[in-house]
C-alpha cells in the first residue's frame, strides 16, 4: 500500500517537466487522471466562466488570506435576544450587513482549511469541486454591493439562497472525496 507521501510525491513529480516545475491546468488534469481516473472536464458544476476565476483565484487569494486572517465575530444567545424585531424592519437590513460582512470570513477559513487538507485529499475531484465552490461563494459575497436599503437586501438574500441551492450537495461530496482519498493516507497510532 502507497503512503500519502509517496503518492503525493508520484503526482507532484509527474507536474514538473520541461517548463521550470510550473504547475499548468493540463498537469493539474493529468494528474487527476492518474490518481483517481476521473477527468476534471467531465464535472461542471459551475459555468466554464466561473471555474475560471475559481482557479485563477486559487492561485491569486490575497483577498481570502486577509480575510482568512481575521477573527469571526461569534454570535451568543445573549446577542440574539437583544437584537429582536423593530416594527421599521431594520433588523433584518442590519442582519443582511452584519452576514455581508461575515460570511466571507467565515468562507475564508473553510478556503484555508482545504488549503491545509493532504495535497492527495486536496486534489480528488469531489473534494476540489467543494473547494472552487466556496471559492466562488466568496467571491460572490464579496463582489455584491454593500447592503444598504431593503432592494438590496432583497437581491442579497436572493444570492444567499441560490448559493445554500448550490452548496447542497456539500457535505455528501466530502464524504466521498474522504472516503475514496482514505486508501492513499496512512495513519499513524
Amino acid at each position: 500500500m502507497r503512503t500519502m507521501a509517496t503518492a503525493a510525491m508520484s503526482i507532484v513529480s509527474s507536474f514538473v517537466g520541461r517548463e521550470g516545475g510550473r504547475l499548468t491546468m493540463e498537469r493539474v488534469l493529468l494528474g487527476h487522471r492518474r490518481c483517481f481516473g476521473d477527468d476534471l472536464r467531465t464535472r461542471t458544476a459551475v459555468s466554464n466562466s466561473e471555474r475560471a476565476r475559481a482557479v485563477t483565484s486559487f492561485y491569486y487569494q490575497s483577498a481570502i488570506d486577509q480575510a482568512a486572517a481575521r477573527t469571526s465575530v461569534r454570535l451568543m444567545p445573549s446577542t440574539m435576544m437583544y437584537s429582536g424585531k423593530s416594527a421599521d424592519g431594520s433588523h433584518i437590513l442590519r442582519s443582511a450587513q452584519y452576514l455581508h460582512k461575515e460570511l466571507p470570513v467565515r468562507i475564508a477559513h473553510r478556503v484555508a482549511g482545504f488549503r491545509g487538507l493532504p495535497f492527495i485529499v486536496g486534489c480528488h475531484p469531489a473534494i476540489l469541486s467543494v473547494h472552487e465552490l466556496y471559492i466562488r461563494a466568496f467571491q460572490m459575497i464579496t463582489e455584491f454591493a454593500p447592503v444598504i436599503d431593503f432592494e438590496t437586501e432583497t437581491r442579497f438574500t436572493q444570492m444567499l439562497g441560490q448559493l445554500l441551492d448550490d452548496h447542497r450537495d456539500v457535505v455528501t461530496s466530502l464524504a466521498e472525496g474522504f472516503r475514496e482519498t482514505r486508501k492513499h493516507i496512512q495513519v499513524k497510532e
